[in-house]
């Protein structure tokens, strides 16, 4: 297994990039997720052995360094729950359905589910695996509010709705995905082994971390079970000598959303604030109110195709020139959350989150490019 190291697999992408950049043109790197983690370790690796392969590289949602750790995945999780519960609480109309206090509101949740009402039930015990599931989508993550709120009420339409409304999202979900880009394929096995040793702390406690799954609001439980899989014997790879945080003048561009519940924003802050003393020509940008892959999910009010979110406007100024002052004014145009719902949900889901039993509007021809038509 010591042949499929993030090492590896960085010195299998260097190859192929100065195989392609001795064909002419420049080398520009897009790092995406655990890709970030890759890119970081590809910069390493090249500033030592081909110091001048690459001219720029863009890390979004960012897995850098010691602080992407994920024996805390669940900790980000709630902290990005709690900040949009706190918007909820702040909007006028969700705090009219959930009211001002944002902890208020989710120990009403945990009451809730811990009575086991006629609306929870249906569940069997995996509701925050759903909402947890939710709010790393820009659409469905709207639901979270409104099924607290019902949870807490429980009227009989509550117990028809919230079921229909899961139902209905999961196949809007999976509409989607079907009509999106295609996968390419994968081994599971590695990508997991890789993650495992190398991102998830397996020097962690499993005690520790079960004792903040169990503990928190809308998290699932995801940390313990890493430390705990090393316990049994897991494959560990040995630290690299590549990991730290890279030592380079290349540009380095890092993007994320700051309601990213897989790589927070706040990992991409102090793996900055470490970036910038070794790597002066870095900068950070944070996507208001976006989940993760910005370049994906940064959609603006305006928006006409997909593909022409903000974050791809920023990624484009950036790669054709790296050293240029950045126009990121689209920021301010991001899409808000309506927590009222957007067309789509209206569509798709339910025509009211909040009332009702849950039936849907006459769908029109709509996309998640035209959510908030």
């Amino acid at each position: 297994m010591d042949g499929f190291s993030t090492d590896e697999a960085a010195m299998d992408t260097i190859n192929l990039i100065r195989y392609f950049k001795n064909q002419g043109g420049r080398a520009l790197l897009y790092g995406f997720s655990y890709g970030t983690y890759l890119s970081t370790r590809i910069i390493n690796i090249s500033e030592k052995k081909y110091p001048d392969l690459l001219d720029a590289v863009i890390l979004d949602g960012v897995c850098g360094g010691k602080y992407c750790n994920f024996t805390k995945y669940d900790e980000n999780q709630e902290v990005v729950a709690l900040r949009f519960i706190d918007r909820c609480a702040n909007d006028a109309f969700c705090s009219s359905k959930l009211g001002t206090c944002a902890s208020e509101v989710l120990k009403n949740f945990d009451k809730a589910i811990k009575q086991n009402n006629k609306c929870t039930k249906t569940f069997d015990g995996l509701l925050k695996s759903v909402l947890v599931t939710a709010m790393a989508h820009s659409v469905m993550r709207l639901l979270i509010p409104a099924f607290i709120y019902r949870i807490n009420r429980c009227s009989d339409d509550d117990v028809i709705a919230i079921p229909l409304m899961m139902k209905n999202a999961l196949k809007a979900k999976e509409e989607d995905s079907k009509s999106g880009p295609v996968t390419l394929p994968f081994s599971q096995i590695i990508n997991f082994n890789i993650g495992i040793s190398e991102l998830q702390g397996r020097f962690g406690s499993v005690n520790e971390s079960k004792k903040f799954s169990e503990k928190c609001h809308l998290c699932g439980s995801q940390s313990s079970i890493y430390p705990y899989l090393f316990s049994l014997g897991f494959h560990a790879y040995n630290e690299s000598k590549y990991r730290g945080v890279p030592v380079t003048k290349i540009p380095i561009l890092l993007l994320n959303g700051d309601l990213d519940p897989q790589t927070g924003s706040e990992w991409a802050e102090n793996f900055y604030y470490d970036l910038k003393e070794t790597s002066p020509n870095s900068q950070l940008i944070k996507f208001p109110n976006v989940v993760h892959h910005v370049l994906g999910n940064s959609l603006m009010e305006d928006v006409v195709e997909s593909d022409d979110t903000c974050g791809y406007q920023i990624a484009v100024q950036f790669f054709e020139n790296p050293f240029t002052k950045l126009d990121t004014s689209c920021t301010e145009k991001l899409l808000g959350l309506p927590f009222s719902g957007y067309k789509y949900t209206r569509e798709r889901i339910t025509s009211d989150l909040y009332e009702g039993r849950g039936g849907k509007e006459t769908k029109s021809s709509s996309s998640l490019a035209r959510i908030n038509k």
